[in-house]
């Protein structure tokens, strides 16, 4: 992967496009892949974005979201709502992005099954690109894991 991707970067640089075009985010400076956090009920959750970059919440599969608000600021936040299927089997997602940094939001989505308080920032020194969470309760006690 690290020679295909530099092989891109070198034909990109030899005609003149921007290297970090072809890079992905995770690649480009500090930031999380996949930041995968204990759900606890009444828990506030961070969650960082890049200017201009996508965050990818992912719910537990089969939940149906029910509200989803955004209390901001400034107005340069955007929130969507997606899902991912797999056959009949479908994971509710939210995406959110921000087109200025150092900005902070809050976020509280509410599904039939719990309800997610988020607080947003955006910001160029560290991100994540995708939130998920583990619900099971025979996991050690702990606040989050990462995956990279």
């Amino acid at each position: 992967m690290k020679k295909r991707t530099l092989l891109i970067s070198v034909l990109l640089a030899l005609l003149g496009a921007p290297v970090h075009a072809v890079l992905p985010l995770e690649q480009r400076a500090s930031s999380f892949e996949v930041m995968k956090y204990d759900y606890h009920v009444d828990q506030v959750y961070e969650a960082f974005l890049a200017p201009g970059e996508v965050l990818r919440i992912e719910l537990q599969t089969g939940e149906q979201i029910q509200d989803i608000s955004l209390e901001q600021v400034d107005g340069s936040w955007t929130v969507l709502q997606a899902e991912g299927r797999n056959g009949r089997v479908v994971q509710p997602h939210i995406l959110v992005r921000s087109g200025s940094p150092d900005k902070q939001a809050n976020l509280e989505i509410v599904t039939d099954r719990r309800t997610y308080h988020l607080n947003l920032q955006c910001s160029k020194e560290s991100w994540m690109e995708t939130v998920s969470w583990n619900y099971s309760l025979s996991f050690k006690r702990g606040y989050c894991s990462v995956v990279m």
